[in-house]
């Protein structure tokens, strides 16, 4: 924020948007009859997988008539189901070059979580961050939404 308690108009340099929150269930079908009866709608579903694309969970965008999916819930069939409270996941950004996103980031001195990667064949790559508090931020470049 600007001194002035304005939101500053520093640009960056490589994001585009926030595209959507996601967070952890422990049971992606009741999860999805809770958000269904707010208005949400499945807009994507598919397997999630990992950087091998090894089938680790499954993952559900939702999304408000006449919006784009703002909502990802994720049930990673390994772990066991998240605490109340604590299931936030991630904050995902979309960018438009990966290699130019993780330069600009490497110079102001944040370093990724993991390398950039490909979850699904065709798919977006994306690449984890974590802020200073420890949560996740997703780079996404290649994905239009």
């Amino acid at each position: 924020m600007a001194d002035d308690g304005r939101i500053s108009r520093r640009r960056s340099v490589f994001a585009r948007n926030v595209v959507h929150t996601g967070y952890l269930v422990g049971d992606i079908e009741r999860s999805l009859r809770f958000y269904e009866k707010f208005g949400f709608g499945i807009h994507i579903r598919m397997p999630m997988g990992d950087a091998e694309q090894n089938k680790i969970g499954e993952v559900v965008f939702l999304a408000l008539p006449g919006d784009g999916p703002r909502l990802e819930l994720q049930q990673l069939f390994a772990r066991p189901v998240p605490d109340a409270g604590n299931a936030r996941g991630h904050i995902g950004i979309t960018i438009d070059d990966m290699d130019i996103a993780l330069a600009a980031l490497v110079r102001e001195g944040i370093t990724p979580e993991t390398p950039p990667f490909r979850p699904v064949k065709d798919g977006a790559t994306i690449c984890f961050f974590r802020d200073p508090d420890g949560h996740l931020v997703e780079l996404l470049a290649g994905l239009e939404l």
